[in-house]
């Protein structure tokens, strides 16, 4: 395997991460394909490596065996795609899914969701055309307050956790992070989740500091936050997003990191007023 063909792979297989959510399961970093690339005498582990890394329901970073097992079938070329994946080619595959390759046999499998949702992402990123964080996770009004009970419950329910647990304790926010990386494990979607953790989250808050729920209208979407006795705003969907889709933290997502965020949040807003 070239240092090229390596690069190339790294490039479409890090793309895939930045681009999907829920499922990843990262159980090396690229750092250390790098590093076996470098310091590995046998192909057979590093495509050991990859054939268990970064691998989600709408996209899978295969081993060269994988591809060329895939391409001895003699699959058709996508000629819907051709062009839309600048240096790759796209086979499509008899279900309906798409293997993207590079010139040297490497490749990265996408569901046909996976690859609509990859291409719109790149055709907003060409057109400098941006979404508020919360379009298509947070699609409550002001009328959210009165929601949070009937959306921690069935965030319980949903990730089989006794009511008992979330106490609106600082420390439940752990057990309720452990929760959701086994439910996304098991391929459950974070998105599914998002109002009612950012309802717990708030109610964490609320009970910490006394204050209450105030959503602002921004465009399209309303923002939740919570208003201290004080008066300043603690924003509440920004750890709860950061916890699963900031670039930042995807090294650390199969860890339990949604309490430091919220935590982060609540020091930040406390040194700014």
């Amino acid at each position: 395997m070239t240092k090229l063909m390596f690069l190339k792979f790294l490039t479409i297989t890090i793309f895939a991460i930045l681009l999907y959510g829920c499922s990843a399961k990262p159980s090396y970093s690229a750092y250390d394909l790098a590093r076996a690339e470098a310091y590995s005498d046998s192909l057979d582990e590093l495509n050991s490596m990859i054939d268990t890394t970064y691998n989600t329901n709408d996209f899978k970073a295969l081993t060269i065996k994988q591809v060329q097992e895939i391409l001895a079938k003699k699959p058709k070329l996508d000629t819907s795609l051709i062009g839309k994946v600048a240096g790759l080619t796209p086979y499509e595959l008899t279900d309906g899914s798409v293997l993207l390759i590079t010139s040297g046999d490497i490749g990265v499998w996408y569901s046909r969701k996976g690859i609509t949702e990859m291409i719109e992402k790149i055709k907003n990123l060409k057109t400098g055309e941006s979404h508020h964080i919360l379009e298509g996770r947070f699609t409550y009004d002001d009328s959210f307050p009165a929601k949070t009970s009937e959306l921690i419950f069935n965030l319980a329910q949903t990730l089989q956790l006794e009511q008992k647990i979330l106490d609106n304790s600082v420390e439940s926010i752990d057990k309720l992070d452990a929760a959701i990386l086994k439910y996304c494990e098991n391929g459950g979607e974070y998105d599914s989740l998002f109002a009612g953790i950012v309802a717990y989250v708030g109610e964490v808050f609320i009970k910490q500091k006394v204050g209450k729920w105030k959503l602002k209208k921004v465009g399209k979407v309303w923002e939740p936050y919570v208003i201290g006795k004080s008066g300043f705003a603690f924003n509440i969907f920004n750890p709860v997003y950061k916890r699963w889709y900031d670039d930042d933290y995807l090294p650390y997502r199969n860890e339990l990191i949604l309490q430091p965020l919220v935590l982060g949040e609540l020091e930040q807003r406390m040194l700014k007023h």
